[in-house]
């Protein structure tokens, strides 16, 4: 479990393909030198298993079913990405309940400051997790948690405060770039229980 605060950075110190995904090398920060084999690091949001806390870098095993929910196949060597370390009982959680499972990719449609609104994040989704996405409601994005300004049938908004703009990579992205998408877990639960009992719309994913 997570909270989706980012206050770390990581570094892609090497991606080599598995017989069943890729393995990814990843340099933390010094704050996170005392990282163990077993622990769980969220990768943008991505919850990944600690194999091997080598000196030069953190060793990852990422599976084709998370390669194919994700963008971690596209890393190069010198990317950074966030890395948050798994809550530990009694710590704040400041941001929200964030699983570090990732439902799928969404796509930057819009990443600039406006005049009267500050600076808007617009991501397109796909429908499958639109009901999942509530107005004021929390969302994670690359990991960061977030809530949601605006949304329509197709896409969500979040504004993006300095200190978010300042600590993660968010005012980074391109337009046209992917983006990891976790909805929050307790609307996905009703969603899901609703459907299950066959009292709300069904989902064809």
């Amino acid at each position: 479990m997570f909270t989706g605060v980012i206050r770390h950075f990581g570094e892609i110190l090497a991606v080599e393909p598995q017989s069943a995904g890729v393995r990814l090398t990843v340099r933390p920060e010094p704050e996170l030198s005392s990282v163990r084999a077993g622990d769980s690091i969220a990768l943008d949001g991505v919850c990944l298993t600690v194999v091997d806390p080598a000196r030069d870098g953190l060793l990852f095993d990422v599976v084709q079913q998370t390669l194919d929910l994700t963008s971690l196949s596209a890393r190069k060597v010198g990317d950074r990405v966030h890395m948050e370390p798994a809550m530990r009982v009694g710590d704040a959680v400041d941001g929200h309940h964030v699983q570090g499972h990732v439902e799928g990719c969404g796509t930057v449609v819009h990443n600039a400051e406006e005049a009267s609104r500050g600076w808007r994040l617009r991501v397109e989704v796909s429908e499958s997790l639109m009901p999942c996405v509530v107005p004021q409601g929390s969302i994670t994005l690359h990991g960061v948690s977030l809530t949601v300004a605006h949304r329509d049938e197709t896409s969500v908004e979040v504004a993006l405060i300095p200190e978010t703009l300042e600590r993660t990579n968010l005012g980074r992205l391109q337009v046209g770039d992917p983006i990891h998408i976790e909805t929050d877990v307790l609307c996905r639960t009703v969603v899901q229980t609703v459907r299950s009992l066959g009292l709300g719309p069904t989902s064809s994913s």
